[in-house]
Formats: structure tokens, C-alpha cells, sequence
């Protein structure tokens, strides 16, 4: 928190929605449903994706977007 400086929620809306932008452009990558959260820079990945490496791939599109500093993966693997 702390007063003064700009306000952050701007960016973050717009880096949560690059990593969807990015998701969509993703070959192979079912992204219905990954929910996508962002704060100070790190995206945070939920949801349930079939497989191991629909996960795998949703971190590291993530990473690629511009203004990300860092995901974190909680998405979890269909049994």
C-alpha cells in the first residue's frame, strides 16, 4: 500500500489481459479454464487444465508477456 506514486490496477488488468491475449495464440493450449490473476507483476495461474503439459505451457506463455515478473502455477491436472 502506502500513499502517493501511481496506481498499479491499470497495469495489472492490462497484464492479465495480455496473458489471456497470449493464451488464445497459444497452439494446443485449452485456456477456457485458466483463471488468470495478476499483483505487482507476478500472475498467478488457477484453474484445471487436462494435463501436465497444458500447465507447463500456460506458466511459460505467461512468463512471455511483457510486464510479468514472475507466475505463479496453482493450476491443477484433471484426473
Amino acid at each position: 500500500g502506502g500513499t502517493g506514486g501511481r496506481d498499479n490496477e491499470g497495469d495489472e488488468s492490462k497484464v492479465t489481459a495480455h496473458v489471456k491475449g497470449q493464451f488464445r495464440n497459444v497452439k494446443g493450449l485449452d485456456s477456457l479454464d485458466i483463471k488468470v490473476m495478476t499483483e505487482n507483476g507476478v500472475v498467478t495461474l488457477s484453474g484445471d487444465v487436462d494435463n501436465q503439459s497444458q500447465s507447463a505451457l500456460a506458466e511459460q506463455s505467461a512468463k512471455q508477456v511483457e510486464g510479468v515478473k514472475g507466475v505463479v502455477n496453482t493450476l491443477r491436472v484433471r484426473d
